[in-house]
């Protein structure tokens, strides 16, 4: 498995242990937020390495 891959299961689990966040949850937003979300993120990260 790849380091980012691992990142990103570590913070799933922490946003379901910590701040409570289910399945059911995610799917209250509007189709392609949580992705579009996700992307940014990733760009970010890209721009700071």
């Amino acid at each position: 498995m790849s380091k980012a891959f691992i990142k990103a299961m570590e913070e799933r689990l922490r946003e379901v242990n910590e701040e409570g966040f289910t399945a059911e949850h995610d799917g209250a937003y509007i189709q392609g937020t949580l992705a579009t979300a996700a992307e940014c993120y990733a760009r970010a990260a890209k721009l700071v390495l």
